[in-house]
């Protein structure tokens, strides 16, 4: 069954022209990758480093050639381990919960199609390990190795993409980072959830709800303890805690 891919090249304003929103789906469809400019050089395009390029892209096209005839006639099933699983899961489970939940609604279709999009790299690199090995078994599984690689490459694309929404948007690109921590050193040691909503966004430009899951995080990640009302670091809280075992182990007779 044929599949269509699409490979593009442009300025930042090609993408406007091409997809009109953030909201139909599209502009999450795609891996975008950016980078700078080299500025206004002239390349001799009879250099001998053009002409050693275009020889190695011969020969990688013939590699990807002799790739698909190694793989064209047979069907290949491509899982992970049990372990990956359980990390491909917790990996997409802590991008999300950097997520602004106001303004990154339809960046976070994007982050979705990424986990599409991790799987689909993960299964292309096992095929070409199985190639380059000459492993023509019909089940493959993934390799931490190139596991821990798909990592690598999905954090970067996530960024980018961050920016290309950003820019549909037209609102500042915010670099997909967890707060949590900096608002924990931020917070008092014992605080109501209404003053760290306020210091939240006086000092880190978080929202009330953003503020709300960094609570739960730090509250699952024994950083945070809810206390009655309140909520205290969990070192003054075990300090507490000590302080109340050593009085009642007190004789006081």
């Amino acid at each position: 069954e044929p599949k269509l891919s699409i490979l593009i090249t442009g300025t930042p304003g090609t993408i406007n022209g091409m997809v009109k929103g953030v909201e139909d789906g599209t502009a999450s469809r795609f891996i975008y990758y950016g980078f700078a400019s080299s500025g206004l050089i002239w390349k001799s395009q009879q250099s001998e480093a053009k002409v050693k390029a275009d020889s190695e892209i011969s020969k990688l096209s013939k590699s990807v050639e002799e790739l698909f005839e190694f793989t064209k006639d047979r069907p290949i099933k491509f899982d992970f381990t049990e372990g990956q699983k359980l990390e491909f899961d917790k990996y997409f489970e802590d991008k999300t919960s950097l997520l602004d939940p106001d303004a990154d609604v339809h960046y976070f279709a994007s982050v979705k199609r990424h986990g599409l999009i991790f799987k689909r790299i993960a299964a292309i690199l096992t095929a070409v390990e199985a190639f380059e090995n000459k492993n023509s078994n019909n089940e493959l599984i993934c390799s931490d190795k190139t596991f821990g690689a798909c990592k690598d490459i999905i954090d970067t694309l996530l960024e980018h993409s961050k920016i290309v929404f950003s820019n549909l948007e037209q609102r500042p690109y915010e670099p997909l980072q967890d707060n949590s921590e900096k608002l924990l050193q931020a917070l008092p040691d014992e605080f109501t959830p209404r003053l760290g909503y306020k210091i939240g966004e006086d000092q880190l430009g978080i929202t009330e709800r953003t503020a709300r899951n960094y609570y739960k995080k730090l509250v699952q990640n024994k950083k945070l303890v809810k206390v009655g009302p309140k909520y205290q670091k969990v070192q003054i809280a075990a300090v507490a805690v000590a302080s109340a075992v050593a009085v009642d182990a007190i004789d006081f007779k």
